[in-house]
């Protein structure tokens, strides 16, 4: 894998080492077609688990949690549940090493997947990045060298791993533990520099950024991430908020890969548990975050009940209040997939085979143009980004009609919301 011209990692052929009938890409890859889905993934993993159920949005699960770590609370994403799982299993003894992504030393890319074999190497991946990564070094590296692994990624990554442990014996042997996390799209390189520029700072000379900065005066959705610029001797650094610019570049989908939009996995459906945000208006205003954990292995579930007194803070949580925790990014993936692989095809792009039969929606009005209008931002932004030189004004300047047709449709769309629930409720009479 490696960066191509829009700031997304990309495949490419290593002429001295890929044999022509080799295919093993192809055939892990989460996006291809003909290949197990994540339906036929988890009900292999899971269908046989005592007491499980499933849920059409979320797959399967034991139970859910929300909660949080008193001792990595203040340095994760959110509560810090998912660092304490990681660094409990390494102390438990359950595996050898996790493997997760951590800010890369010199900067360049800014982050990577790496083995992590202490508590301190753990911590040191806490919090989310917001970067394009990929697994392949690592599983290099788990093939090599005789272990117990857990891996923890995204839900695509997860569903890659859980194809590569069908294909290679010694890869299923010593991946013991696969774990996700919540996703509704992922950004490409681009989005770290334009943060950057945001906050004042040069892109050319973008050297780390650290995502999920939490302010005690700030609700937890409006986080930060601070950037350092090298000059020499002297680094720059500067935090720009969610609300001061990051939130349009999320939710008008700039700088969202092109795999993104066909991908209609939410809750990482192959990962034995999922960690998350806990959206829900109860722990929003609490900046320090919370964590909720979708459990669907006895292991996991035994994992975190026995923890400690005094170092977990954690309560049963229903599977609804799960699903409304993550409504944007549900919305994000399932509702909006057909569309997305409707003007894929009307451009000359073959979209991937995916699960569209799961969101079966009536019209709704305005939704194709916010649709198309996301599109557009997602594809132009990779280009319009270099060629204005990385300038913040200059490509929000470029993206003006589209984002001014977002905004409209969306109006439109507020508007028409009554009309639209008569519309969805007609559809499932």
């Amino acid at each position: 894998m490696r960066f191509d011209e829009a700031g997304e990692l990309k495949p490419f052929r290593l002429d001295d080492r890929c044999g022509k009938s080799c295919r093993l890409c192809r055939q892990v890859c989460p996006f291809s077609d003909d290949l197990p889905d994540e339906d036929a993934l988890a009900q292999e993993l899971f269908a046989g688990v005592p007491g499980i159920a499933r849920h059409p949005i979320t797959g399967y699960y034991l139970g859910a949690m929300v909660g949080y770590s008193l001792a990595h609370r203040e340095r994760g994403a959110s509560g810090g549940l998912a660092t304490w799982t990681l660094q409990t299993l390494l102390e438990r003894g359950e595996v050898d090493a996790v493997a997760c992504v951590a800010p890369r030393e010199d900067g360049h890319p800014l982050f990577e997947f790496k083995l992590c074999r202490t508590g301190e190497e753990v911590r040191a991946c806490s919090r989310s990045a917001y970067y394009p990564v990929h697994v392949g070094n690592v599983v290099r590296q788990i093939l090599k060298s005789p272990g117990r692994y857990a891996v923890i990624a995204l839900p695509c990554v997860c569903k890659a791993i859980r194809l590569a442990m069908h294909k290679l014996p010694v890869l299923r042997e010593r991946v013991r533990y696969v774990l996700g996390l919540v996703c509704g799209q992922g950004k490409s390189a681009f989005f770290a520099e334009a943060v950057c520029a945001l906050g004042g700072g040069d892109p050319a000379r973008l050297s780390s950024l650290v995502c999920r900065v939490k302010a005690p005066d700030r609700p937890a959705s409006d986080f930060g991430m601070t950037f350092t610029c090298t000059h020499g001797s002297l680094p720059e650094e500067g935090t720009v908020f969610w609300t001061e610019g990051i939130e349009w570049m999320w939710a008008d989908r700039a700088f969202t890969p092109l795999a993104c939009d066909f991908c209609d996995d939410v809750f990482a459906e192959c990962a034995d548990a999922v960690f998350m945000d806990a959206w829900l208006p109860a722990y929003v205003p609490d900046s320090r975050g919370h964590n909720l954990a979708l459990i669907r292995q006895p292991c996991m579930a035994d994992l975190l009940s026995s923890a400690p007194s005094g170092e977990l803070a954690l309560r049963p949580l229903p599977i609804a209040d799960v699903i409304r925790s993550q409504l944007g990014a549900i919305a994000g993936k399932r509702p909006y997939l057909t569309l997305r692989m409707k003007i894929a095809a009307a451009e000359g792009i073959r979209p991937p085979k995916k699960r569209t039969h799961l969101w079966k929606t009536a019209f709704q009005f305005g939704r194709a143009q916010v649709v198309s209008s996301c599109w557009a931002i997602a594809r132009q932004s990779g280009k319009l980004w270099p060629s204005v030189g990385r300038s913040t004004p200059c490509f929000e300047s470029g993206l003006e009609l589209p984002r001014r047709t977002l905004a409209r449709s969306r109006l439109f769309t507020r508007r028409m919301r009554y009309i639209n629930r008569l519309l969805r409720i007609g559809a499932r009479l």
